[in-house]
């Protein structure tokens, strides 16, 4: 049974924003219903997060640490690890600081704040410092913890009460660094004069990112998250910095085809990379979401395929803009006819396998009907744990 748009009720604040999920939360919606997808995502708990998160960090940091000291094993430009901030998208480890200090700045405290989409709800809130372009603090907040009760000190709000009590997600991010700012400086007062920033996001935001395995549509998810009021005439941003940092804000205006380009060459170089799915995360997906697990990740991987880069940077969105498209629920993302898709058969690996990461010496320049093998991998793996092919 394939369930339709029109079907979910008015009143959910995230309804909007699916048709910019394409791959993996609209899919979702389609095969599963509203109602098993709240049901699941609300079930997503801090802890899984926690865990998340920690290993992305983690690992991260002491990669960088090792090509610091001289103990990374594989070259750093052959080496993917994650993003300090956000945790969701990949960067080789020799890009990772100086794009951190590019974009963030030397000395700086940035949360991400995630809402729910099916109650409007502050869902929880990952904040880290960096100093440098390297994380020294991080820490985790869920809907049990107490600051959730901290309130807004001229507003009196609660912090899990802003997004409802705010006009929109920037606004909502504004008064959430207020509140930030005031803990921040009582329990580290030794960097009060660092700057602070929000990443706002709706969670089904969130959930296209964690699933997106490729790093050039994870660059098209952020772009039209950041653009979904300009371009996509929706009501509110689906994914935003509260503030916008100066090179974001440039790059956003640009067309989401050179967004994705310049993005992937400050991350990879320009290279393809399939992203890195932690074990424990899989291990989880796979006992306690099975349905997250089997849609976002097996079937993309063994039938659904994963465009190249030259595919994702000529896909046509489809016009959110028109009545009919929301009345016909005409969403399909169209590839252009001759790209092929990237299956985990192609360079004879299993899901498994695959899920490790994959570094590809694959850019926008490659056939987009080129049929990859095992001789385009350059590594696989994510920061001390990779393995070099070539």
């Amino acid at each position: 049974m394939i369930n339709t748009w029109a079907e979910i009720p008015k009143d959910l604040p995230g309804r909007n924003f699916l048709p910019l999920g394409a791959n993996h939360i609209w899919n979702m919606y389609r095969e599963m219903g509203y109602e098993r997808v709240m049901e699941l995502t609300s079930n997503l708990s801090t802890d899984f997060l926690y865990d998340a998160f920690k290993f992305r960090l983690d690992e991260s940091i002491k990669t960088s640490k090792a090509l610091m000291e001289g103990s990374l094993e594989t070259a750093p430009e052959k080496t993917m690890t994650y993003m300090f901030f956000p945790a969701i998208t990949s960067i080789l480890t020799d890009l990772q600081q100086g794009l951190m200090k590019l974009v963030y700045g030397n000395s700086v405290d940035a949360a991400y704040v995630n809402v729910n989409d099916f109650t409007g709800e502050l869902a929880y809130i990952l904040n880290v410092h960096s100093e440098d372009g390297i994380p020294v603090d991080w820490w985790i907040i869920g809907q049990d913890d107490e600051i959730m009760n901290r309130r807004h000190r001229k507003l009196g709000y609660k912090i899990r009460e802003l997004p409802k009590k705010s006009k929109g997600i920037v606004q909502c991010g504004e008064r959430i660094k207020d509140i930030l700012r005031d803990i921040r400086n009582e329990r580290a007062p030794q960097w009060i004069g660092s700057e602070y920033l929000i990443a706002m996001a709706y969670g089904s935001a969130t959930i296209e990112l964690y699933a997106e395995q490729s790093n050039y549509e994870s660059f098209k998810s952020i772009w039209s998250g950041l653009n979904s009021k300009r371009i996509y005439g929706l009501p509110d941003y689906w994914f935003t910095y509260v503030p916008m940092p100066s090179i974001l804000q440039l790059f956003s205006l640009s067309e989401r085809a050179e967004f994705i380009r310049k993005m992937a060459g400050l991350t990879t170089k320009g290279k393809f990379y399939l992203q890195h799915v932690e074990a424990e995360g899989k291990r989880n997906l796979k006992e306690n979401f099975p349905e997250l697990f089997e849609l976002g990740i097996e079937r993309v991987l063994e039938e659904m395929g994963i465009p190249l880069p030259a595919a994702t940077l000529g896909v046509k969105a489809p016009n959110l803009k028109k009545k009919e498209t929301w009345n016909k629920e005409k969403f399909e993302w169209i590839y252009p006819s001759k790209a092929r898709f990237f299956k985990a058969e192609d360079v004879g690996m299993s899901i498994d396998e695959a899920c490790s990461g994959i570094l590809f010496d694959v850019d926008e320049k490659t056939p987009i009907d080129k049929k990859l093998s095992r001789s385009d991998i350059i590594s696989t793996g994510i920061g001390r744990n990779t393995k070099l092919w070539k």
